[in-house]
């Protein structure tokens, strides 16, 4: 049997006196799309920050791809992935020139560079700055970045957040394909019915913990509900923005 290519078990961590998780668990297999939901405020950034090895914890077990995140390591860092909500590309910079800057610190060649720009249709934005870009292109570019290195496990914080439905629906597709060539994305987002079309399981977080996790249309059922909207509200109730 494999082991879950995320794995994590009872993750605590504080800032000063507040206790942001709590014993924090959960499992991701491989090739999967685990949507990761909760309230602002819940510790779905910093669990994401524990994750790609920004931030430190304690924790039971915390593996990825059979790697701890800590100490920070290249092999690590070959296999993971990050697209973050804010767009920060180099604004000055064209499209080609923000993909070539990363790839040069990747130790890629440039034909990588052509093959991603290809999939993702930027080509005929290849000479545009950055800050000439819509949201829906930028958002583009960073999914581009983050794929160069072909990672096995990628993480996308609220990607389509701002977008049109157009947009929104080149960013689905592009994850869809992912999932296909076997990428585990872990996902967050406040678009219940993004997370309803792309998700294989979902984990409810509320006060630093998992308070209900599976499959969207299990859940569906469990909570005789008609939209995950609906599932979210009644766990998470007032009070817990």
């Amino acid at each position: 049997m494999t082991q879950p290519i995320i794995q994590i078990s009872n993750i605590q961590k504080s800032y000063g006196d507040k206790k942001v998780l709590k014993g924090l668990s959960l499992n991701v297999e491989e090739g999967e799309i685990y949507g990761f939901l909760g309230p602002n405020g819940a510790g779905k950034s910093t669990t994401i920050r524990i994750l790609i090895g920004l931030t430190d914890c304690q924790s039971d077990k915390l593996k990825l791809a059979g790697l701890k995140p800590f100490p920070r390591n290249t092999d690590f860092l070959k296999q993971v992935g990050v697209v973050q909500e804010s767009q920060n590309l180099y604004e000055n910079f064209t499209v080609f020139e923000n993909l070539k800057l990363f790839a040069n610190l990747l130790e890629l060649n440039l034909e990588r560079v052509s093959e991603v720009m290809n999939e993702l249709n930027l080509n005929g934005h290849k000479e545009t700055k950055a800050k000439e870009l819509s949201k829906g292109f930028k958002q583009r570019v960073l999914i581009a970045r983050a794929f160069l290195h072909e990672p096995k496990i990628l993480f996308l914080d609220e990607p389509t957040s701002g977008l049109d439905p157009i947009a929104a629906d080149k960013v689905h597709r592009f994850i869809k394909e992912l999932k296909k060539r076997g990428t585990t994305i872990f996902i967050t987002s406040h678009f219940m019915e993004e997370v309803e079309e792309l998700c294989d399981r979902v984990g409810f977080l509320r006060d630093g913990v998992i308070v209900e996790e599976g499959v969207p249309q299990d859940l569906l059922q469990k909570y005789s509900a008609k939209r995950l909207k609906d599932i979210f509200l009644e766990i998470m109730g007032e009070g817990n923005e």
